[in-house]
């Protein structure tokens, strides 16, 4: 189920590295949570970033 949710915010463009995020560990290490904040790129951020590799967006 996982993967299958996150190809749905990869093909969609909800989730891209050039958005602001990070990450945050729990204080034993066991546990993480990965977050995006919407809006914080723009559509010319991505395409600067991927655009030369002409990736469908499911597999960036």
């Amino acid at each position: 189920m996982q993967a299958c949710c996150m190809n749905f915010w990869w093909t969609f463009g909800l989730d891209r590295a050039t958005q602001k995020g990070g990450v945050k560990m729990d204080v034993r290490h066991r546990h993480n949570l990965t977050y995006a904040h919407a809006g914080s790129d723009s559509d010319g951020d991505a395409k600067a970033a991927y655009g030369d590799h002409q990736l469908n967006s499911g597999q960036v």
